[in-house]
């Protein structure tokens, strides 16, 4: 079964090929916009649930004239998610998914050209989150618990 948010498909968690893993980490968006500027609009977010092939970010008010315009088309996206041991992850993606409101939106990233070292590292990152016990649960689509910005997840 799948859900619709804005037109856009968003699947069932039980068809997932990869467990995703609840967390609250530091991230900076960056959207690409080719037909307004050359230059990506930077936006700070924080991910909420991660797993091999995507994430799920949220982020402070965006304002309804960008989400329309966010809304048109397949927009490319880089991510750099704060690993909080001095490390960033950077990933590219796409958008697939925004959950608009006023305050806080949700957006979907699918990961996308993910080279060996990217993918890596956030494989290390999983096995850690999944042995601190982080396997993401949800209640009609909003996660039961965050990760604690404190956590140590033993990171080699």
């Amino acid at each position: 079964m799948s859900e619709t948010t804005h037109g856009v498909e968003r699947h069932d968690p039980a068809n997932r090929r990869f467990p995703r893993y609840t967390c609250n980490l530091p991230a900076i968006l960056d959207i690409m916009v080719p037909e307004q500027t050359f230059s990506p609009k930077n936006v700070p977010a924080a991910c909420l649930d991660l797993s091999r092939t995507g994430c799920r970010l949220t982020c402070r008010k965006i304002d309804s004239d960008y989400y329309r315009m966010l809304m048109q088309e397949l927009r490319y996206v880089k991510l750099e998610i704060d690993l909080l041991d001095g490390r960033l992850l950077r990933l590219r993606g796409k958008l697939v998914w925004v959950d608009y409101a006023r305050e806080e939106s949700s957006l979907g990233i699918m990961f996308v050209s993910l080279d060996e070292e990217q993918l890596e590292v956030l494989d290390e990152l999983l096995v850690a989150m999944e042995a601190a016990g982080l396997l993401y649960q949800s209640t009609n689509g909003r996660p039961v618990s965050k990760m604690p910005m404190d956590l140590d997840l033993e990171l080699d």
